[in-house]
């Protein structure tokens, strides 16, 4: 069993049903935005001290958001899996496969006009083809002409089919 079935186990355990209602969708905001909040006093206690003690808590904290959040997608439900699944679909569509330097140029000229700030752009040389990345100054990684948003009707419409 994987640590997302776990979850989501444990939610079913616990009598968390999947008929979503404003109050619990309410209780749900109020718990993410409570497990944000120690994440972030965990990540400035490690950035005040980078102890094994406070990573091992800032990980705990990371941890205890995935749990709450995924908890949520279970009440909704539908499988947290199959939603990070369209995600990270979505997600390597930000890194198109490198075909010529027109290719290139072009996805450059889109993302300058498209963000309005000068873009760096890497060359992904372990994967063949290679892989082309576009990155912001500090480091996030930009959409390209060639992304495309998650797609999650379908993981919508198994849950209204179940």
């Amino acid at each position: 069993m994987n640590p997302i079935q776990r979850i989501q186990e444990w939610n079913e355990l616990a009598g968390t049903s999947q008929e979503l209602n404003l109050e619990k969708l309410e209780l749900y905001v109020k718990l993410i935005e409570e497990e944000h909040q120690e994440w972030r006093e965990a990540y400035l206690d490690y950035k005040a001290d980078p102890s094994t003690e406070n990573l091992s808590h800032l990980l705990k904290e990371v941890a205890d958001k995935i749990v709450v959040e995924t908890g949520f997608t279970h009440c909704l439900g539908v499988s947290q899996s199959e939603v990070l699944e369209a995600v990270n679909d979505s997600n390597y569509s930000k890194f198109p496969m490198f075909v010529d330097a027109d290719q290139v140029n072009s996805m450059v000229s889109d993302a300058s006009s498209k963000y309005g700030y000068a873009i760096t752009i890497e060359v992904a040389t372990g994967t063949f083809p290679p892989r082309i990345i576009l990155r912001r100054e500090d480091g996030k990684i930009l959409k390209p002409n060639t992304y495309k948003e998650a797609d999650l009707s379908k993981v919508i419409q198994k849950k209204n089919n179940d």
